[in-house]
């Protein structure tokens, strides 16, 4: 299933923000020093970021939108303490989920504390952000 096709079914617990702009993709891929993944700016191009449950951990995931992944990319310094890390969301609390770039693409999506904010902490989620994105929960069916 491609993800314009999940996220727009209805059937999954993703409740997304109105699609971002061009203008705004452009800003955060020249904001960030790695080639970011074509699943993960189409998601942003069909929802400007957003919010579900998921299976697994982290149990609930908040992708920020364009811009807020570049203010918060930078505020956090996240270059500096994890060269290679691209954050792209949260789990609601102490973490952040984001891109571990380091092994080349795909790359996998991970969580790490916002403190500590060192590789020691790392958290792997999925091995790319298509299976990321794939565990959203089913919406629950409703009886009459």
């Amino acid at each position: 299933m491609d993800l314009r096709s999940l996220l727009l079914s209805g059937k999954y617990q993703w409740d997304g923000n109105p699609p971002t702009t061009e203008q705004d993709i452009t800003a955060l891929v020249s904001s960030i020093p790695i080639p970011l993944p074509f699943e993960y700016l189409d998601l942003l191009r069909l929802s400007d970021g957003g919010e579900a449950q998921l299976c697994g951990f982290p149990n609930y995931v908040r992708i920020w939108s364009a811009r807020l992944a570049i203010d918060y990319n930078q505020g956090y310094e996240v270059q500096q303490w994890l060269p290679g890390f691209v954050g792209i969301g949260d789990n609601g609390g102490g973490e952040m989920v984001g891109f571990d770039t380091r092994f080349g693409q795909p790359y996998r999506v991970c969580t790490i504390p916002f403190v500590p904010m060192e590789w020691d902490c790392l958290s792997l989620d999925a091995t790319n952000f298509s299976i990321f994105i794939q565990r959203l929960l089913v919406k629950p069916t409703v009886f009459d």
